[in-house]
C-alpha cells in the first residue's frame, strides 16, 4: 500500500478562492448554496440552497433564468438529464423530482424513501434513477414510468453518496462505515471495501472502473482496487471531515474537499 502523493506546485493543501464566477453566483443565489450541476449543453448552472429553492443560471450571461420554489427543504443532490435539459433534485422531503428547466414545472415526483435522499445517479444505457437515502435503502426507478423496479438492501446506516461505473456497477457510500459495490443488473452485492474509521461521505469511480475513491469523517481519503478491494494508497492528512472526492477525466488526479473548506489534487495514477 503506497502513500497518496499530493501535487503541490499545481493546487497543494489550499482553501477554496473565490473566482470571479463563483463570487457572482452568491450574488445571484445567496450564500445558502449546498449543491451544484452543470447542464449538458455547458450553457445552464442549477444551484441548490438551505431553504429549498433552485436557482437555474444563464452562463454566458450570468442572469438568474428561474427561481424554482421546491418543498424539499435542504436540497442535497441536483443533477441535469443528458437527453434533455431536465433537472432531477432530492432533499429533505426524502422526494426525487423531475423539473423543466425551460418553465420550472414539475413533471415527475418519486415517491419510495422514508427519509432524506442525499444522493442519486443517472444510468443512462437503462433510463433509470438509483438513489440512496438516509433509510439505508438504494432505490433503482424506471424513468420512462417514474416507478421503482428494484432495491438493493444491506446497509445498516445512511447512504450518503453513490456512483456508478461505465460496466453499470454501483458503488455506494455508508454512515456504517462500508463502501459497497452492486450488479445493476442483478441488484446484488458485489465488493465490500472496509477500512475507513466512522461514516464514509463520499465515492467515486476512476474513468477506466478499476480503481475507486472513498473519503471518510475520520478524515482519510483511501483509492481501492475495485476488483480485489484492496487498499492501494492512503492519505489522513486533511484538517477536517472529508465532504466529497472526484477523479479528473483522465484518472490522473484525484481531488478531495473537506468540510474545513481545504481542497487537495493528489497524483492518483496507478504505480
Amino acid at each position: 500500500r503506497s502513500q497518496l502523493q499530493p501535487d503541490e506546485d499545481k493546487i497543494g493543501k489550499s482553501r477554496a478562492q473565490d473566482t470571479s464566477m463563483l463570487a457572482r453566483l452568491r450574488d445571484l443565489c445567496g450564500t445558502g448554496i449546498h449543491t451544484l450541476a452543470l447542464s449538458p449543453d455547458g450553457a445552464l448552472a442549477a444551484a441548490g440552497d438551505f431553504g429549498g429553492t433552485i436557482h437555474l443560471i444563464n452562463l454566458s450571461k450570468m442572469t438568474r433564468e428561474r427561481r424554482i420554489q421546491t418543498t424539499h427543504g435542504w436540497i442535497y443532490c441536483l443533477k441535469f438529464m443528458n437527453d434533455l435539459n431536465d433537472l432531477v433534485s432530492s432533499g429533505d422531503d426524502g422526494v426525487i423530482r423531475i423539473w423543466s428547466s425551460k418553465n420550472g414545472d414539475c413533471n415527475a415526483e418519486l415517491k419510495g424513501h422514508t427519509g432524506p435522499v442525499r444522493a442519486f445517479v443517472l444510468d443512462q444505457i437503462r433510463h433509470q434513477l438509483i438513489s440512496g437515502g438516509f433509510d439505508s435503502r438504494i432505490i433503482v426507478w424506471n424513468l420512462a414510468g417514474h416507478q421503482p423496479i428494484g432495491e438493493m438492501t444491506g446497509h445498516r446506516d445512511k447512504v450518503f453518496d453513490l456512483a456508478i461505473s461505465k460496466k453499470g456497477e454501483l458503488y455506494s457510500a455508508s454512515e456504517d462505515g462500508t463502501i459497497r459495490a452492486w450488479d445493476l443488473e442483478w441488484r446484488t452485492e458485489l465488493q465490500r471495501f472496509t477500512g475507513h474509521v466512522g461514516p464514509v461521505r463520499c465515492v467515486d469511480i476512476s474513468p477506466d472502473g478499476s480503481r475507486v475513491a472513498s473519503g471518510g469523517w475520520d478524515q482519510s481519503v483511501i483509492i481501492w482496487n475495485c476488483e480485489t478491494g484492496q487498499q492501494v494508497a492512503r492519505w489522513e492528512d486533511h484538517q477536517g471531515e472529508i465532504s466529497d472526492i472526484g477523479f479528473s477525466p483522465d484518472g490522473q488526479s484525484l481531488m478531495s474537499l473537506s468540510y474545513g473548506g481545504e481542497v487537495v489534487r493528489w497524483n492518483s495514477s496507478p504505480r
